[in-house]
């Protein structure tokens, strides 16, 4: 019993939603920007503005990190204030992988928003929103239609800025990791089991 609930509390769980907008609802917001705030698409060359910068999270922002997401087509837009870039975020067309073992699929029109940050003394400018509602504008032009985020369950401010931007739940993805590297994963109810990794990926077709 004793080695049961060793186990038991060894168990690692996750729960992540799926949230879906129009990217012609998101562009038609903050069309007005403060002349302060300048927008700008930084390029693979220049991607170092973002390595370099003191305003990043610890995970998911080194050099490898990016040049991944570059190599399948990422683009990052960043909001500069007085030559200070102050924040910015990911996108990448139709999916994004997950924990090194699920890939969330959208659409062949459909445009991932991901990884994002804002430099501590700059929040509450709703800096984010101006730079998905940019991005929707120009993914637009590009041809396409629709914006899918990964949000935490359990990261209630994240998860409230995606709603407050028009983006609804389409979907909740919960895994439980167990010994021997097996995983459960219920997908909208709906339960998978199997040894998923990065060679064998659970893929999730958004509809």
């Amino acid at each position: 019993m004793a080695e049961f609930l060793a186990r038991k509390h060894m168990l690692k769980k996750t729960a992540t939603y799926i949230q879906k907008a129009g990217l012609a609802d998101l562009a038609a917001t903050h069309s007005a920007v403060d002349v302060s705030v300048k927008l700008n698409w930084i390029d693979r060359d220049e991607r170092h503005v973002v390595v370099d910068c003191p305003y990043r999270p610890d995970k998911k922002s080194g050099p490898e990190f990016f040049e991944r997401h570059y190599d399948e087509g990422g683009r990052i837009c960043a909001a500069v204030v007085d030559n200070d870039l102050v924040a910015w975020r990911l996108f990448k067309p139709q999916f994004q992988r997950l924990w090194n073992w699920l890939e969330i699929r959208g659409g062949e029109t459909t445009v991932f928003g991901l990884a994002a940050y804002t430099a501590p003394h700059a929040r509450g400018n709703r800096l984010m929103a101006v730079i998905t509602a940019h991005a929707a504008r120009d993914y637009i032009k590009l041809g396409y239609d629709t914006l899918l985020a990964t949000t935490d369950r359990y990261n209630d401010a994240a998860v409230s800025a995606h709603s407050h931007i028009g983006m609804q739940k389409v979907g909740l993805v919960e895994a439980t990791w167990w010994p021997l590297g097996l995983r459960t994963v219920h997908v909208n109810g709906r339960l998978t089991a199997g040894f998923f990794n990065h060679r064998r990926r659970l893929v999730h077709q958004v509809s």
